[in-house]
């Protein structure tokens, strides 16, 4: 995979999200590319959330990490 031109605005330091989440679960098929993006993310100072828990790529581990997310997108208190 070429990042860097799949990701253009990440090479040039543009790319600033309020949030970016990334969730996977540890019996993932996708963990390991999971954890290189992750990595290639972080060395050009993206902010992110990285999330591993317990789980495959199913959906009842999607609904309960989109639980966590959906907090962050819509915190209480905040109108």
């Amino acid at each position: 995979m070429d990042r860097p031109q799949l990701f253009p605005n990440v090479n040039s330091g543009s790319l600033k999200p309020s949030l970016l989440w990334i969730s996977c679960g540890t019996e993932d098929p996708l963990l390991a590319s999971n954890r290189s993006f992750i990595a290639w993310l972080k060395e050009r100072d993206v902010s992110l959330t990285a999330v591993e828990t317990s789980g495959g790529h199913t959906w009842l581990e999607w609904r309960d990490r989109f639980i966590d997310f959906a907090q962050l997108l819509f915190p209480a208190g905040k109108a």
